[in-house]
């Protein structure tokens, strides 16, 4: 066996991902799968992983998601978020949140005067 393969060996037995693994030793990911299963085959005892959409099993969930307003929109927001001392980003979550979550308070719907 190679130093590379003894490394990607001693990675899938951490229970590291093989995508993971390829990005860690900027190898492709074929020849993870390749390694894992030869070495499986010749008895070691690896575990298989379940197939994952949200990419390395290190990747943390993203904490926000971005929405597309229209400029006009977005200049009355920031603007009435300044009044507030609040970021576009925390006067439009307040708005959101309230218009799911139940009633809108009358102020936060009120066009801003420029």
């Amino acid at each position: 066996m190679s130093v590379q393969s003894d490394k990607i060996i001693a990675l899938a037995l951490q229970r590291v991902r093989p995508a993971e693994i390829a990005h860690q030793l900027c190898i492709d990911p074929a020849n993870v799968h390749q390694c894992i299963s030869s070495a499986r085959k010749r008895g070691i005892e690896i575990p298989h992983f379940i197939k994952s959409r949200r990419g390395p099993a290190n990747e943390p969930e993203p904490l926000a998601q971005q929405v597309v307003v229209p400029v006009r929109l977005f200049s009355m927001l920031a603007t009435a978020a300044a009044a507030k001392g609040k970021t576009p980003s925390e006067m439009a979550a307040k708005l959101i949140e309230n218009g799911l979550l139940g009633g809108v308070h009358p102020s936060m719907t009120k066009e801003p005067t420029l």
